[in-house]
């Protein structure tokens, strides 16, 4: 098993438009769309489109899976260590560690 950290940052560019930084290097865009079930559209900076998606943190979380090339596995999101410790430990056992806000 093989766990790395990320620091994403997301800026502001134009109105309802946000870059997808990791490491000072541009991952992505996410831009607000008209869909109302689905308000957050989410772009690699290549260009690849990667649809449409409920939430923000959904969104980033498929540029991050998509510009690392992450296939399987799970994605912890936390700023609490206490938290992360314990989806870590869950995900060893073979329990859901991916958290939502949903």
């Amino acid at each position: 098993m093989k766990v790395t950290s990320a620091t994403l940052v997301c800026e502001k560019i134009h109105a309802g438009i946000h870059s997808v930084s990791e490491n000072d290097n541009v991952i992505g865009y996410i831009a607000k769309t008209k869909n109302e079930e689905l308000p957050v559209g989410a772009v690699l900076a290549d260009g690849t489109d990667l649809g449409e998606f409920d939430c923000p943190d959904c969104a980033v979380k498929e540029i991050y899976r998509k510009a690392n090339n992450i296939t399987d596995g799970h994605l912890i999101t936390s700023d609490d260590k206490k938290e992360m410790l314990l989806a870590f430990m869950m995900a060893m056992l073979g329990g859901s560690a991916e958290r939502t806000t949903h």
